[in-house]
């Protein structure tokens, strides 16, 4: 398998696991959409699944789930940590560049999860990956991403790459490689140009240890 995005991520996966469980907007957005879905016939895209925290839940909960990242080392424990939650089959494995899932994919879903993943890419690939989403989700398709924003402590610090994107920033997200952070009037016009329904927004403004981190919650659909 070959590496695709920063390779951070690759180190960061082959030393440690990185979290085995969703996130809280993973599990509403997830029971939230299975609920308008038909329940029997989910189709759920985790783009940038790392070791598939999110993958198995959604195949746990009746999702047929494509893991798609660009770290081999996260890739090779996706079905080993399912396996450790009872689930063994509906999860399919996909390397490469998130940021180009058409080059990648050629399934479409009615469900699919960025969970803090396509912001860690320059900001014109994290736009890029946002619009061919849009073409791979079904429509009444449903699609939550989340990223950082510009209050997170950090933001503007390290090697400018472009006025939204940083690499090795300092304070508390240092350890993330190049990042792009969006403010929410960023993301609205981003979403509205490519054609996306904002179902909800959330902006969740955490303290870790007196650092700041911003969080946009963005749940979409087609």
């Amino acid at each position: 398998m070959k590496i695709y995005g920063d390779k951070i991520y690759e180190k960061q996966f082959s030393v440690r696991g990185w979290g085995k469980y969703p996130s809280e907007e993973v599990i509403r957005f997830f029971m939230r959409s299975k609920a308008r879905l038909d329940s029997t016939n989910i189709k759920a895209l985790d783009l940038g699944c790392g070791i598939g925290a999110c993958t198995w839940f959604m195949a746990k909960e009746g999702a047929v789930v494509t893991a798609m990242d660009g770290a081999p080392s996260g890739l090779k424990k996706v079905k080993k940590l399912a396996n450790e939650f009872g689930v063994d089959d509906n999860i399919t494995t996909v390397n490469g560049d998130i940021t180009r899932p058409l080059t990648f994919i050629e399934s479409t879903f009615n469900i699919i999860l960025d969970s803090y993943a396509l912001y860690s890419n320059k900001e014109n690939q994290t736009i890029n990956g946002y619009k061919e989403c849009f073409e791979i989700l079904e429509d009444d398709g449903f699609f939550l991403t989340c990223c950082f924003g510009k209050k997170t402590d950090g933001f503007g610090t390290g090697k400018k790459i472009s006025d939204n994107t940083y690499m090795n920033i300092k304070g508390v997200l240092s350890n993330g490689g190049v990042q792009s952070f969006f403010s929410r009037e960023d993301l609205k016009n981003i979403f509205n140009d490519i054609g996306y329904n904002i179902e909800y927004y959330e902006n969740i403004l955490e303290e870790r240890n007196g650092e700041l981190v911003e969080k946009h919650i963005t749940y979409l659909s087609k």
